[in-house]
């Protein structure tokens, strides 16, 4: 059901729609990101930075993100507070299409995101007497 349409409701079948979503037997990953790079940079790598949000919530599990699409992939596993912070190597003068996805250890993927990055060679500083 649409989120526009839980006003419409009333109040208790909003709040049992809501519950609804947070229940529902197939969990949900979701990547917040809290630092993305810049869409073209010079540097060698990049550092990517957020946490990992899932519905219904589990503490037991353990979850990752890997990053692909650079100069070789990563992945790095979350802190206990589901944040982590990856360290992702460029191709050299290329258009990197870098794609992010987090898992659980019961197999549980968020969709994937793609962030594209321009490493553009090193910047030379060009100075005078």
């Amino acid at each position: 059901m649409p989120i526009a349409m839980k006003p419409m409701l009333g109040p208790i079948a909003a709040m049992l729609v809501f519950t609804a979503c947070l229940t529902e037997s197939t969990p949900l990953l979701f990547v917040n990101f809290e630092t993305v790079p810049d869409s073209v940079t010079s540097q060698e790598s990049v550092t990517i930075a957020g946490d990992v949000v899932r519905s219904p919530p589990n503490a037991q599990l353990e979850y990752w993100v890997a990053v692909t699409g650079g100069a070789a992939p990563v992945e790095v596993k979350t802190s206990e507070f589901l944040l982590f912070v990856v360290t992702v190597p460029l191709v050299v003068n290329a258009e990197n299409r870098l794609e992010i996805v987090a898992r659980d250890s019961e197999g549980t993927r968020s969709e994937a995101y793609e962030l594209v990055v321009r490493q553009s060679g090193s910047v030379l500083a060009v100075g005078g007497p």
